[in-house]
Order: C-alpha cells, then sequence, then structure tokens
C-alpha cells in the first residue's frame, strides 16, 4: 500500500531533510550484562529511579519472554572436564549462538570482528569470566561495577573499540531470595540502581565520543535468580532460567515489547549489526555430537516496519515444557533433552536480501533527502548514482526509480508504509543506504 508522503511524515518534514545514513557509519555494538538481571526487577526498577531501563521500555524493544540455555556454571561433561570453567553457559552463548556448551573451540563475535579488523573488550565483575579470552582485551575478577564499566570506556577510548561487552555482577551481593524483588528498596533493587548508573556513564561516553547514533545496544542478564534467599541459579531452579533481554538502535522499533528471545540470538543479531561473516559454530573437531552449527535465531521483528510474531523455534522453552518445568540440575540431562528439539526445529535464518543489506552499512559518504514543495522529495549526493530504492527492514524493495546518472534523483510524494531504508546504486550495484525518517 503506497500513501501520500505528507500523509505519512506530516509532523517530520524537518527530520526528513536532516535524515543521513546512520546505517552507512560504523557501527558499534554494546552488550550490556547485568547479572542475574530477572523481568520483573527490570521492570519494577525501570518505574522507581533506573532511567537507562527506562529508557529500553520506552526507547527499545524488550522481549516478552527471555530464556537462558543452561543458567548454571561448573557444569561437566562425560569425560569429567568442566570445558567453560565457572562462565555461565548464557555469558558464551550470547557470544557464539550456540545452545551446548561441550568445549571452548568455538568461533564467536570477537574472532569474527578481529577478521574485520573490528576491535573488541570484555570486563566480568568476577575471576569466573576468566574463561572468555577471545576478545582483544579482557579482564575479569571480583571488581566493582564502576571498574567494570570504566575497563570497556577505558578501551573505547583509547583503542576505538567497536565491540564493547561489560558485565557488572554486584547485583548479586544484595540477594536475599525473592521476597525483595517487588520492593524497590530491598538491597537488590536499590543494587540495579548502581548498575543502571553505570550503564548511564557508559551511554554518555558513547554519545562524547560520537557513536551513540549508529550504536546497537543490548541489555541483558545471563540467568535469572534461585527461588531462595542464596545468591544462586541453580538449574533445578525454574526461575534460573528467566534472565531480562532487551535491545535499541537504528531501524528498530521503539517501546515495543517482541514475544520471545533467548540468549543465544543475541549473537546472531550483533553478528549481523557488525557486517561480520557468518558464525561458524563448534569448531573442535572432538565434538561429535551436533548440531555444531549456530542455533541462535535472527530477530527480524525487532526492526521497524516488520511484524510483531516471529516463527521462532523457541528451543529452551520447549526444552522446559519437555521436564514438565522441572530441570535437573544436570547439564548432560539438559544436553540429551536438547539436542533432539535442536534438529527437529530450525532456527530463523538471516534472509539473503538482508544479508546483502550488511555490504551496504558502510557508505563513503553522506547523503541528503530534501522536501519538495509539491510533497515529493529529492536525493542528493556527493556522487554519481542512477537509482533510488526504497525498502523494508528484511530487505524487500518496496519502491524503486531509476534515473540519468547524476548527483540527484526527484521521487514523487508517495512513500510505502513500513519503509526504512534508502538505497542509491550505481551501474546495478549498491554503494550507499540510508535510514528513512519513520525510522529515526
Amino acid at each position: 500500500m503506497k500513501l501520500p508522503l505528507n500523509s505519512i511524515l506530516k509532523s517530520g518534514l524537518m527530520a526528513l531533510a536532516l535524515a543521513f545514513p546512520v546505517l552507512a557509519q560504523k557501527t558499534t555494538v554494546v552488550i550490556f550484562f547485568i547479572d542475574g538481571l530477572q523481568p520483573e526487577s527490570a521492570k519494577l526498577m525501570a518505574a522507581n529511579g533506573a532511567k537507562n531501563l527506562k529508557f529500553m521500555f520506552d526507547s527499545g524493544v524488550v522481549a516478552e519472554t527471555s530464556l537462558s540455555p543452561y543458567p548454571k556454571e561448573g557444569y561437566t561433561i562425560e569425560n569429567g572436564t568442566a570445558p567453560w570453567g565457572n562462565t555461565s553457559p548464557g555469558n558464551v552463548a550470547c557470544h557464539n549462538g550456540c545452545h551446548i556448551f561441550e568445549s571452548k573451540n568455538v568461533d564467536d563475535i570477537f574472532l569474527a570482528g578481529r577478521e574485520k579488523g573490528i576491535k573488541s573488550v570484555f570486563a566480568g565483575g568476577t575471576a569466573n569470566y576468566t574463561e572468555i579470552t577471545t576478545p582483544d582485551f579482557h579482564t575479569a575478577g571480583e571488581i566493582t561495577d564502576q571498574a567494570v564499566v570504566q575497563f570497556g570506556i577505558d578501551h573505547f577510548k583509547a583503542d576505538h573499540t567497536r565491540l564493547i561487552r561489560l558485565h557488572p555482577q554486584r547485583i548479586r551481593d544484595g540477594w536475599t531470595g525473592p521476597a525483595g524483588i517487588p520492593d524497590p528498596n530491598s538491597t537488590y533493587n536499590k543494587a540495579i540502581l548502581v548498575a543502571d548508573a553505570e550503564l548511564g556513564r557508559l551511554i554518555q561516553t558513547l554519545k562524547d565520543g560520537g557513536v551513540w547514533d549508529s550504536t546497537y545496544l543490548i541489555v541483558a542478564a545471563d540467568h535469572g535468580m534461585n527461588n531462595n534467599p542464596i545468591s544462586l541459579h541453580d538449574a533445578d531452579q525454574i526461575t534460573s532460567w528467566d534472565p531480562f533481554i532487551s535491545f535499541h538502535g537504528p531501524g528498530l522499533k521503539k517501546g515495543e515489547t517482541i514475544p520471545y528471545a533467548e540468549l543465544s540470538d543475541i549473537a546472531i543479531m550483533a553478528d549481523y549489526w557488525l557486517g561480520l561473516r557468518p558464525l561458524k559454530g563448534v569448531l573442535d573437531p572432538k565434538v561429535t555430537i551436533g548440531p555444531k552449527e549456530p542455533t541462535g535465531s535472527f530477530l527480524s521483528n525487532l526492526f521497524l516496519g516488520s511484524p510483531k510474531e516471529l516463527n521462532h523455534p523457541r528451543y529452551i522453552e520447549r526444552f522446559l515444557a519437555a521436564v514438565n518445568q522441572k530441570p535437573k540440575a544436570d547439564y548432560i540431562s539438559y544436553r540429551n533433552t536438547l539436542i533432539p528439539i535442536l534438529k527437529q526445529y530450525s532456527p530463523v535464518s538471516i534472509s539473503e536480501q538482508t544479508r546483502r543489506l550488511m555490504d551496504m552499512q558502510r557508505a563513503p559518504e553522506k547523503f541528503a533527502i530534501r522536501t519538495l514543495s509539491g510533497g515529493g522529495m529529492r536525493i542528493v549526493a556527493p556522487y554519481l548514482f542512477d537509482q533510488v530504492d526504497v525498502m523494508a527492514a528484511d530487505g524487500r524493495t518496496l519502491f524503486s526509480r531509476e534515473g540519468a546518472l547524476g548527483k540527484s534523483l526527484d521521487l514523487p510524494g508517495i512513500v510505502p508504509t513500513g519503509a526504512t531504508v534508502v538505497r542509491l546504486r550505481k551501474d546495478g550495484k549498491p554503494i550507499a543506504q540510508s535510514l528513512t525518517p519513520s525510522a529515526r
């Protein structure tokens, strides 16, 4: 369906005139985990002073149901080894997109980023995370939330890191049990305010560094918490499987929700936003059980103009249903129950059209979109082009106009609903793209 331009953007003509290619800038991805942050606590504290969590609810996308693959650290496999030491699987699933964790020899977003010259940093607030060593700069120890974030800030400033993964831990120190969840003044919830303030400090650093407008921010947790006063997240506690997951960035919906997400999906999205090659999954030849490829899903329903529903395989939800919501404190049991589910249902993949959009996310120069008195718009660029496409977030071309080779092209006063990208072509090849005003 096509509607008159001014009926869609009547109040946003100034934004139309100032629209520049946000997606063409160098993207930054931030994965910020607040340890043990549960969805109900995130929502409560967003309404009680956690202004950056509130920002994620108001201006980002929050998963209504969010689940972690196997929440407990220190698990062992049949040969008695602990492949990831005391790092809980949720902390590596968000890097490699997998659901089973038999070996540390796994491809991840840090390795893929290094191939593209993208520097990365990781900091975690407990020594459990010393197993995470593939980022260019990494540290883990019993340190404050402030020190965790400062490590990330220092390397952003000094080394221009574009993949930033930070994990403040200290809200766990305030845990006294589920009775404190509904009380905004409990020690647990007060500690969330500390982590939230550190997130705000990081966001301000990104703004001061001029990269915020091209930054994708994922605020989540690695697991939920035990349903008792002990600050643990054992796998036989159903509440341990339920972390908070949310997303914010250019071209994404604002103030909306998606029905479902898993921590493994985060790696797939970060890989896409950074324009990396597809993740390879488990590289260890000694691992013979499968699937060895990533099983995280591409969350196309995050994008402006896309349907809310997604045919997500819901692996962890299916696993928990298969064990009647009574999982065992045993990784091998989890893995053996989950593998048939992984083999039966396929993850949501990035379409070829969407994958091709990644090649256009780094344009050489900006171009402008200007309004015309008759209600149309003029595309003006400092380079030659001969075609303009208006596209949806999933890569579908909704409107296209060709013209003689030049540095400007006029479009009529129509634009498809749900359009999020304007793309320029020369000789059939994409050379630049920009968010449309409806996506800004």
